[in-house]
């Protein structure tokens, strides 16, 4: 019986070419587009840390046309649309980032100071007494909890959450006393608030311009 003849070696090393070629070209195009959308990544972050935000925000969109759930590329344009005065696009793209990130509390702040922009204050105050509930020791939390209140509830509510805020000493303890304290009239006592603000922190604007909004 004659059986049949193994292939030459060199056939055998073009079947396996052809076999491996697809998969190495897959491979390689993974590392291509992996490799690109971080070089655009650091490109943005530079232009970002610089403060030339309108080259960060093009570079930013290049790489969420690249991977459109990049975490920092939806954060970082978020802050971006925000800052220019674009809500609703900044709340898209926070919302995109607390599905990616849901315990990121940052972007969650944001988001809820976008909706206070709004006017949605109990919606944005529902969200902070959440997040205040998980997180009691969050500061800038308590500080815009605080700037949320509009009647005698909001402000009991408010007083619990500073009860409950361990580190007295700080600034967004300070501020947030301070904002306590003006909304039920208490001026010196406000007053004396913000000066403990500024102390903790010589660059406190915010503890500076209601000083000076006290004394206009």
């Amino acid at each position: 019986h004659r059986f049949p003849r193994s292939p030459s070696p060199p056939l055998m090393a073009r079947i396996l070419l052809t076999l491996l070629l697809p998969v190495l070209l897959a491979l390689s195009a993974g590392c291509s587009a992996e490799d690109k959308r971080q070089k655009t990544l650091d490109r943005a972050a530079e232009h970002f840390r610089k403060g030339d935000f309108e080259k960060a925000r093009l570079e930013y969109q290049n790489v969420l046309q690249l991977a459109p759930d990049d975490l920092v590329a939806n954060e970082r344009l978020a802050q971006i649309w925000a800052d220019r005065g674009a809500t609703f696009r900044a709340l898209s793209l926070y919302s995109r980032v607390r599905k990616l990130s849901p315990n990121n509390r940052d972007a969650q702040l944001a988001q809820i100071r976008l909706i206070l922009q709004l006017g949605g204050v109990r919606e944005a105050r529902q969200e902070l007494r959440a997040l205040l509930g998980r997180q009691p020791d969050f500061g800038a939390a308590l500080v815009v909890l605080t700037e949320a209140v509009r009647d005698a509830a909001d402000w009991r509510a408010a007083d619990e959450a500073l009860k409950r805020f361990q580190d007295r000493g700080s600034l967004q303890f300070q501020l947030a006393t301070a904002n306590q304290q003006r909304f039920i009239g208490e001026r010196e006592k406000a007053v004396a608030s913000l000066r403990r603000a500024v102390a903790i922190d010589q660059k406190a604007v915010e503890a500076r311009a209601q000083l000076a909004s006290l004394y206009a």
